[in-house]
């Protein structure tokens, strides 16, 4: 899939999530099908392929948002997270920031 087009997808995927704010079922269901650039490798990961590599002393789901992808990999924040080795989601999308704020939890 082009990143053009997956970039169009992912943005219809987030404002469904939006509009199911009541429905966390349908929200959880659409969130599986979102994937993300990573710092831990090439290509787009799955939300639960990143759950599943996260360390067992991780706390959560780290992310940062950025314009574009060279942006996102260029921020001051990961190199503390990289340390710990902890994996970060490169979100690069506008509506990336009101989907995390909207889901606020991904499998508790």
């Amino acid at each position: 899939m082009q990143v053009g087009r997956h970039r169009e997808a992912v943005a219809g995927l987030v404002e469904q999530l939006l509009q199911f704010e009541r429905a966390a079922q349908y929200r959880d269901q659409l969130a599986k099908l979102l994937r993300y650039a990573t710092t831990a490798q090439d290509g787009l990961t799955s939300l639960d392929q990143y759950v599943a590599r996260m360390p067992a002393d991780q706390p959560g789901i780290y992310f940062v948002t950025a314009e574009n992808l060279a942006a996102a990999r260029q921020s001051p924040h990961l190199e503390a997270l990289k340390q710990r080795g902890y994996e970060v989601l490169l979100m690069t999308d506008p509506i990336d920031e009101f989907w995390v704020a909207s889901v606020g939890t991904y499998k508790e």
